[in-house]
């Protein structure tokens, strides 16, 4: 049995997870643009700011709310993997995920960043649950292991490749700031 196949379709389900550990991620380098701690300008307008930073306790949600919205896109997961299928279910994945990157990007405001990590987290939930159950079903009994491994794999390397940036890239550059 080939492994050539399952392994690249392994890969493109693994592009989730990847997306999943990035986002988690994402708040280390960002943070520190949004405290005001590297110098840099403000990243959301004045009159959201205290002294011209965002509060301790609106950073903290901003990274947290992540996983409040993939407990809610996990719960939908299995529904959404049983009516459309896996793959359409890891598809669906894309669109909160890619709306609130997009939204992420576009703001200056911290509740919206807010609202906008939350939107992403529920893509982040819903590959959380159908990446590795796909990658499970389409993987030859030989190799499910080593594919099935190929999961969390990527999300360490998403964790990975945005902690990379936050230190190859100022840190004004890892925050959108319009």
């Amino acid at each position: 049995v080939s492994v050539v196949k399952p392994a690249l379709f392994a890969l493109m389900a693994g592009l989730g997870a990847f997306m999943f550990g990035y986002t988690l991620g994402f708040t280390s380098p960002a943070l520190p643009a949004m405290y005001g701690t590297n110098n840099s300008q403000n990243v959301f307008t004045p009159k959201e700011c205290v002294d011209g930073t965002v509060s301790s306790d609106k950073g903290s949600l901003f990274s947290s709310i992540v996983n409040i919205g993939a407990v809610v896109g996990a719960l939908m997961a299995g529904n959404i993997a049983d009516y459309f299928g896996r793959r359409l279910a890891l598809a669906s994945a894309a669109i909160p995920l890619g709306a609130g990157w997009v939204w992420l990007a576009a703001v200056r405001d911290p509740a919206q960043a807010i609202m906008a990590r939350f939107v992403a987290g529920v893509g982040v939930g819903i590959c959380s649950l159908v990446s590795p159950m796909y990658i499970s079903e389409i993987s030859p009994d030989q190799y499910r292991g080593a594919l099935g491994s190929l999961n969390q794999l990527l999300i360490t390397v998403g964790i990975f490749v945005v902690y990379l940036f936050g230190y190859l890239l100022p840190h004004e550059n890892t925050v959108y700031d319009g």
